[in-house]
């Protein structure tokens, strides 16, 4: 909604856009959450240096103010920022996302300036209206160790310091609630001979079509270990890519019942979104990926409801408290 060329200036047009989106949600009888940030940026915040710029925190707050004004009458539930280390991690780190970087001190720089520019979003909005309930989302992956070795599990904490963001204490300190994404299990050995750096040995019986392994427990023990930070969670993407719909429906059902065990057990879980709705750009793989429970013919635009998406339509009816 801001301007890409021009700093400092917002799209009315874009503006009067999102209020209509928001009032037709709300006659069908949906509550919105809106985020603020998933990855994109204005070209002129991107030409003085994004988000290493000395100001980005800055503008990034007064952006957030900006949407609280506009729509906070109508939209209580706010995400200011999507992944903040998965989009440090491809865009400065691997480098295979813009701004295309392999430098694994940018990465740590970058995402100590997204922590920075939450806190501050976090506080503008809350000037603007202290009753909006304002979060952020990241991902957090349930790693073990393989096995007992000593060396696997030394190594697993090390990696999961960093995958699943060693600032997020701080995002917390500045949150209403946290927003989970979950799609990765992980078992870390050791093995130079193995994949993904010589450390990941999953079992992978069941799989994406991206390979992901599909492992519903992983989603109960990430949010028991959620409960450290003393905060309500609620799920804000879970899904995977299955173009054929052979798994989807089984996944839905294992990850949500975790996820209603979970609840069962003292977790204050919120809500559950599958990811996604449609079919959808995956970033670097394109279109090819899908993870929609609704299918999108790319040609037509036509939309065909998948089989599994029944199967959700009933968890939905039944609710997770009857799980």
């Amino acid at each position: 909604m801001q301007s890409r060329s021009e700093e400092g200036r917002f799209d009315e047009q874009e503006i009067a856009h999102y209020h209509e989106v928001i009032a037709a949600l709300r006659e069908r009888g949906m509550e919105p959450f809106v985020t603020l940030w998933h990855w994109t940026v204005p070209r002129w915040f991107a030409k003085r240096g994004g988000w290493l710029a000395p100001d980005a925190g800055r503008l990034f707050a007064r952006f957030a103010a900006r949407m609280a004004q506009e729509f906070g009458r109508d939209v209580r539930w706010w995400l200011t920022m999507n992944e903040l280390e998965t989009f440090a991690r491809h865009g400065y780190f691997l480098g295979d996302r813009p701004p295309g970087r392999t430098n694994p001190f940018a990465a740590y720089r970058v995402l100590k300036a997204l922590v920075a520019a939450h806190r501050a979003a976090y506080r503008a909005m809350k000037e603007v209206s202290p009753s909006l309930a304002v979060g952020f989302t990241e991902s957090v992956v349930d790693f073990e160790p393989y096995g007992r070795s000593p060396l696997n599990l030394l190594v697993m904490r090390a990696i999961r310091w960093w995958r699943n963001n060693p600032f997020f204490g701080e995002l917390v300190r500045s949150a209403d609630f946290i927003g989970l994404q979950h799609y990765f299990h992980s078992r870390i050995r050791v093995n130079p001979f193995l994949s993904a750096w010589g450390i990941q040995y999953n079992e992978n019986k069941e799989v994406s079509d991206m390979g992901w392994e599909i492992h519903p427990e992983s989603m109960y023990r990430v949010l028991k270990d959620l409960t450290a930070y003393e905060k309500p969670v609620i799920v804000t993407e879970n899904g995977l890519a299955d173009a054929r719909d052979l798994h989807r429906a089984l996944y839905i059902s294992g990850y949500v019942e975790q996820v209603a065990r979970a609840k069962r057990e003292g977790v204050d879980v919120r809500g559950y979104f599958h990811w996604s709705l449609l079919d959808n750009f995956e970033w670097q793989s394109g279109f090819w990926p899908r993870f929609g429970l609704v299918e999108v013919d790319y040609r037509t635009l036509k939309r065909t409801l998948r089989p599994s998406a029944w199967r959700y339509k009933e968890l939905i009816e039944k609710g997770i408290a009857a799980l």
